[in-house]
């Protein structure tokens, strides 16, 4: 699949059920985004999670052996100590300019475009 070349293309991965005891000491999660090399294309990655009423997102600029490290304050929406495992919605969004290959990598992907 590709794109014209001056439009931009969003590639999202929706990772569903992430709970709480994934997450490291002071409630931090780490994400790995990018490996060894930056794809072509890629301008931005977009790094949210939805945890007990907090919506918590950065946005990346592409890097070799790029990291999101999200940390949640283990609060509700409301601001209340939150009790016991949590299940997070993790969304992860990289945005590309012009023509971009996707391969056969086996994963789901939501394209707009």
């Amino acid at each position: 699949m590709s794109a014209q070349p001056d439009t931009q293309l969003i590639l999202a991965e929706a990772l569903t059920s992430w709970c709480s005891d994934r997450l490291s000491p002071g409630f931090q999660l780490e994400l790995p985004l990018i490996t060894d090399t930056v794809p072509a294309g890629l301008t931005s990655i977009l790094c949210a999670v939805d945890i007990a009423g907090q919506h918590l997102s950065q946005t990346l600029e592409p890097a070799v052996s790029l990291e999101a490290v999200i940390r949640w304050n283990g609060d509700d929406g409301f601001g209340r100590a939150v009790q016991g495992s949590q299940t997070a919605l993790v969304t992860l969004a990289y945005y590309y300019n012009g023509p971009v290959n996707l391969g056969d990598s086996g994963r789901r992907y939501l394209i707009c475009g």
